[in-house]
């Protein structure tokens, strides 16, 4: 089943390392899920009696263990089946130690354990000798320093294994360091400053109008594909390049009306031919008189003349319309196929230049349209945007301020029309605790809370106001302090636990 795929003996085999614990990371939320249900779930309270944690949960809590903290590392020891398996996280970040040496001291001796993955060593429990209680340093050692944890272990044939995620009366959350690696549990420790807070205005995506243009049909008329066929959505074109041909279509009177003046530059073609050659008929031997000079002048301008009529007129009869790209970018919607009647106005193609965009939001506060000091946006799917303030219009859209940002990072993987969230900061400050957005989970009550670190495997839920920073962050302005280690990755797991 998928919890023994992701259990802790993924972890035994030095041969597995660190690629069993990125296999079993991608189904975090799966194994949580696992976990939670297969927990027995605290006993509920009735009159008269207390509402501790239940008897199952108590021996959970209770399973031995050496558990503490050094200088650089968080150190977790208890017995696993046959084994002795230590824990070593980084004390702030919580991250997995890997490439340390870690041995266990007893009674002036020194074991050596094995790395079986990352933040994980293990020996077999024999090495402490027979079963009982034992009095034991954890050494663990890197960069050329030792930390060093002390306790009591009690060891024996059915003692030990890794309790199982469970929450206290008081909301503190019970996580075991195997659980806590395979959902990558991270934390920093909290800094109080100073920046400026956001507000958040709802925008979606539009084009730039010097980077999107409108392919239309000029005329009534028939389309027909260029030589290299017409062209598919989010194909590449240049500018002038020709997407579709329009053949334009004429009613009966306009195509009656141009035949019969054809016919007619026709015939008069036709009559200047004899006129030509009878003023052309002179003796050879006598000089063309100035009036015939003049005469055939003027016969042929009117021969060119009507030359130029019939032209234009096999053209209009004729007519084929190149349809261009209006500039360089990609096809952005389509909507021809070949012998499709068209109308004037009728639009054939768009074509957008991805790498410009613009993002419209509307703003029901008046005040931050004229304070604006930075922006950033994020779309649903938690695309982070860096938007640039333009300005704001002046006629309000249902009781609404409309600004304009442009995107200076991240345009080309947005699509027109869709929905950001915008972030604009003003130039007044606040002081508090910047965090992940990821760090803020959804307590009783639906009230912010904050993940803190407070021991080994314990942790402790704070309710906290906040502020937005930006797309990423936010401000927690009450309900932390200095020095608290929150919980940054991975948040939104232990809020699950039941």
């Amino acid at each position: 089943m998928p919890g023994q795929a992701c259990s802790a003996s993924s972890f035994t085999s030095p041969q597995r390392g660190e690629g069993a614990l990125r296999a079993c990371g991608s189904l975090a939320y799966l194994c949580i899920t696992f976990i939670l249900i297969i927990s027995p779930p605290p006993a509920s309270a009735h009159e008269g009696h207390d509402s501790g944690p239940s008897p199952a949960a108590a021996q959970a809590a209770e399973a031995p263990s050496i558990s503490g903290r050094t200088g650089r590392f968080e150190i977790v020891a208890r017995q696993v089946g046959d084994e002795l398996v230590v824990a070593v996280d980084g004390s702030d970040t919580n991250a997995p130690v890997a490439g340390a040496l870690v041995s266990v001291q007893r009674d002036g001796k020194t074991a050596l354990l094995r790395q079986t993955g990352p933040g994980t060593y293990a020996g077999k429990i024999s090495l402490l000798g027979a079963p009982g209680a034992h009095e034991l340093a954890i050494v663990a050692a890197t960069e050329g320093r030792e930390d060093r944890l002390t306790g009591a272990l009690v060891t024996g044939a059915t003692a030990g294994g890794a309790p199982a995620p469970h929450r206290h009366p008081d909301g503190a959350v019970f996580l075991a360091k195997p659980s806590q690696h395979l959902l990558e549990i991270r934390t920093a420790v909290a800094r109080t400053g100073e920046a400026a807070p956001s507000r958040e205005v709802a925008g979606r995506v539009i084009a730039d109008p010097n980077a999107f243009g409108r392919v239309q049909a000029l005329r009534d008329g028939r389309i027909e594909a260029p030589a290299s066929g017409f062209p598919h959505l989010g194909q590449s074109v240049t500018q002038g390049e020709v997407l579709a041909v329009l053949i334009p279509t004429l009613s009966s009177f306009e195509e009656a009306s141009l035949r019969e003046r054809l016919a007619q530059v026709e015939r008069d073609m036709a009559a200047l031919v004899p006129r030509a050659d009878a003023v052309g008929q002179v003796n050879p031997t006598m000089p063309m008189s100035d009036a015939a000079a003049g005469v055939l002048q003027e016969l042929q301008i009117q021969s060119q003349g009507l030359r130029r009529q019939y032209e234009l007129l096999k053209a209009a009869l004729d007519q084929r319309i190149d349809v261009k790209a209006p500039l360089a970018g990609v096809i952005a919607s389509a909507s021809v196929s070949v012998g499709q009647v068209v109308a004037a106005r009728d639009l054939l193609f768009e074509v957008i230049n991805r790498s410009q965009a613009l993002v419209e939001g509307f703003s029901f506060e008046p005040a931050p349209a004229d304070e604006i000091a930075e922006a950033s946006g994020a779309t649903e799917d938690g695309r982070a945007l860096k938007l640039a303030y333009l300005g704001r219009g002046r006629v309000l859209q249902q009781q609404a301020v409309p600004l304009l940002f442009r995107v200076t990072d991240g345009a080309a993987t947005l699509d027109i029309g869709t929905p950001v969230r915008i972030l604009v900061r003003v130039a007044r400050r606040e002081r508090g605790v910047a965090l992940p957005r990821a760090a803020v989970q959804r307590g009783f009550g639906n009230l912010a809370v904050v993940w803190e670190h407070t021991a080994p495997e314990t942790f402790v839920p704070h309710i906290v106001t906040t502020v937005p920073l930006d797309a990423g962050r936010v401000m927690a302005t009450s309900g932390l302090a200095d020095g608290m280690r929150i919980v940054t990755t991975g948040a939104q797991f232990i809020n699950q636990v039941r």
